[in-house]
């Protein structure tokens, strides 16, 4: 799994700084292929390396960043559920859609596996009806996803489906008329390994639009950790810490 890619050393002053890449490789899955082959473009036209991994999940996930479910109708099964549970405790980012009344197939399946990795249970995926077309974004939504990169207030689904049973801060998006939650997010502390992160959206067909919504998902996402994981590459600022450090031991040195 490629967290962060550093592509150059800059130095000014004496000092160097890495630069990074923010681009992400991203598995893509589903059932429904004109918004897979949608999603694939917007994400690709942003710079991200993408892979169409099929109609499932079940291959191996341990290189990317995030994977995306975009299916309609047929069920997360077992054996999918288990490959996404250890990607997110490997600490990737997983993105699922659920739907409107269509599909409850879909949505039950995604009920279970919700409940199996986010800490409290008590979620329902779906069975509540037709959530329209309109959705406020929640603003106290966890990890920045409404503001980072981009300020986002609405969302456009094409019809969508709702979700309960979820704390405020995992509510990403509200209907606009039945105020039930149409999209949720969690972060790593919400999950019961405390590694990965998730968003659900309760719709197929948006993909191809609203790429400011799109574009804060990825960045959410691909911001996924894995608890105590002590391998990053390090950040600017502890390479200054590190290269200010060398340049005190040399002076220290030069005057002894």
């Amino acid at each position: 799994m490629i967290k962060k890619i550093v592509t150059g050393l800059v130095c000014a002053s004496s000092i160097c700084f890495t630069t990074v890449s923010s681009a992400s490789v991203i598995g893509v899955f589903g059932d429904y292929s004109s918004s897979v082959s949608s999603l694939t473009n917007s994400l690709v036209n942003m710079g991200h390396s993408v892979t169409n991994l099929g109609t499932d999940a079940t291959q191996d996930l341990s290189s990317f960043d995030s994977v995306w479910g975009v299916s309609a109708f047929n069920a997360l099964d077992a054996s999918e559920q288990s490959n996404l549970a250890g990607f997110l405790s490997s600490g990737g980012g997983v993105y699922l859609t659920g739907e409107r009344p269509c599909c409850e197939v879909l949505n039950s399946s995604l009920t279970t596996f919700v409940n199996t990795v986010v800490l409290g249970g008590g979620i329902q995926v779906g069975g509540i009806g037709d959530q329209n077309s309109s959705a406020t974004i929640n603003q106290s939504v966890v990890g920045n996803l409404a503001s980072a990169p981009n300020t986002i207030t609405s969302w456009s689904p094409n019809a969508s489906g709702g979700m309960t049973g979820l704390a405020a801060d995992n509510i990403f998006a509200t209907s606009t008329s039945t105020g039930n939650a149409v999209a949720a997010a969690w972060d790593m502390s919400d999950m019961v390994d405390a590694s990965g992160r998730m968003v659900l959206m309760m719709d197929v067909n948006w993909l191809g639009t609203q790429l400011n919504v799109l574009e804060n998902i990825e960045i959410f996402l691909a911001g996924a950790e894995q608890a105590n994981n002590s391998n990053d590459i390090p950040e600017p600022a502890g390479i200054l810490l590190l290269s200010l450090g060398l340049v005190g031991l040399a002076l220290k040195r030069r005057k002894a």
